[in-house]
């Protein structure tokens, strides 16, 4: 795969061209503010960025090796965890996803199942993809609250 590929991958993973900086969505918030909901039935900037964690950890996973069986809806359980734990968490996904895209084949192909198959370049395109949405959705939740002074 050719280089413009690869830096096009690592410049989408540090949201170059795709949506803020993702560190910058994610800064200055409690633990009550990113839990709070702009409405009933909407989504907290806590279970937002839980998804986007999950995602990132399960992509990171399935690139090394590893395939974990999802349940439906466990991807937005918060659980106990923590606003800082995710921050800490998302950032040390981020960094083990670009180490990936700087250091790998893009080309190498990541087995799924038997059947199913992806590669490299492929899927951290896809977990980029994936991030800059809800990122957006984050962003807007917290411009609804109030908790957005980024502009």
């Amino acid at each position: 795969m050719s280089e413009w590929v690869r830096k096009a991958v690592i410049d989408r993973l540090n949201a170059v061209h795709m949506h803020v900086d993702a560190k910058v969505a994610i800064e200055g918030l409690s633990d009550e503010e990113a839990k709070m909901d702009p409405y009933e039935g909407g989504r907290s900037p806590k279970e937002f960025l839980y998804h986007i964690v999950f995602w990132q950890d399960f992509e990171y996973d399935m690139l090394r090796g590893t395939v974990h069986e999802v349940k439906k809806g466990s991807d937005w359980d918060v659980g106990s965890e923590t606003w800082d734990g995710l921050v800490e968490r998302f950032n040390i996904g981020l960094e083990g996803l670009l180490s990936i895209a700087t250091n790998w084949d893009m080309d190498k192909e990541i087995k799924i199942t038997e059947t199913v198959s992806t590669r490299v370049g492929p899927a951290l395109l896809g977990i980029s993809q994936h991030t800059s949405y809800h990122l957006g959705q984050l962003v807007t939740t917290r411009k609804a609250l109030g908790k957005w002074s980024k502009d």
